[in-house]
């Protein structure tokens, strides 16, 4: 256990931000190499975002208790005491105790992994994608009701699992031509459809320690953002066969800052040397009503 200990951290910051304008940060997957981390965190918080979001794999093994310290909290030590920060969990995480101590989520009590988030228009989704969110489930339920009641201008949803990936975890079974992971399936097959229904802006995740924006044909842009220090991937031989829609694809350090004033939203996906690798703009989502 080292000399690891809990200490009491607060992530429920008050912003101030002016009406219809709001900028954070999405990106994750820092776990293993301590140096990179740091460097992207130090970026991010350069960048100044409002909030920071975080999907997942932010230590190698989560129940290692002096891993939190020393591969995320530490490198990042200003970003995270500076900027407010929310999660959603990763595999690397192995459900950990100490993962609902450390990370406060907008729910019930606090500590719920699935969680939804409304600042000035805009509504923020976080999930464990391992969980059950078949038809029928709570969990899908829940999602449901969360989407259907919003009328936010934009909507991101988080989750650590991709839809579609180029690279490893977007691998197929060559008879079904179907994911080979369980939770890679649940988010093409289950959420996809349910998020496209209700028009949101954005699906982000990471998983793989890439930078990948796939337009779909439901318009929904997918962008998995896993470049935040963990030890990048590539392309696989079938990346085409996996995700023929992909638009951008780079392994490489990086982070993503969204900027949203009134009706518009843009996007830019940035190395922490300042690279713009990819950007994106998108006008407020038209809700079901309309």
């Amino acid at each position: 256990m080292g000399n690891f200990r809990t200490r009491p951290i607060n992530f429920r910051a008050t912003l101030s931000l002016k009406p219809d304008e709001l900028r954070f940060a999405a990106l994750g997957d820092s776990r293993t190499n301590i140096e990179d981390w740091a460097k992207v965190a130090d970026a991010v918080l350069k960048a100044n975002p409002d909030l920071v979001i975080f999907s997942g794999d932010m230590v190698s093994y989560g129940r290692n208790d002096w891993e939190w310290d020393e591969q995320f909290f530490a490198p990042a030590k200003k970003l995270l005491a500076t900027i407010p920060f929310y999660s959603v969990i990763g595999n690397h995480e192995a459900n950990a105790p100490l993962y609902d101590e450390l990370f406060y989520t907008p729910s019930k009590d606090g500590k719920s992994k699935n969680w939804s988030q409304e600042i000035n228009n805009v509504l923020f989704i976080g999930i464990d994608g391992k969980d059950d969110f078949s038809k029928g489930s709570k969990n899908y339920q829940w999602l449901k009701k969360t989407l259907a009641n919003s009328k936010a201008k934009f909507i991101f949803f988080f989750n650590h699992y991709p839809a579609y990936s180029s690279s490893y975890h977007g691998r197929v079974d060559e008879e079904t031509n179907q994911p080979r992971e369980k939770p890679v399936r649940q988010a093409r097959d289950v959420l996809l459809p349910l998020l496209a229904k209700y028009r949101i802006t954005a699906y982000i995740c990471g998983h793989d320690h890439v930078y990948e924006r796939s337009e779909l044909p439901n318009g929904l842009t997918h962008i998995i953002s896993g470049g935040a220090g963990a030890p990048r991937y590539k392309k696989t031989e079938e990346a085409k066969k996996q995700n023929p829609y992909s638009k951008v694809f780079r392994a490489t350090l990086h982070y993503c800052i969204f900027e949203i004033k009134n009706d518009t939203c843009s996007m830019k996906a940035i190395t922490p040397t300042g690279e713009i690798i990819d950007s994106r703009t998108w006008k407020a989502r038209k809700t079901l009503a309309e």
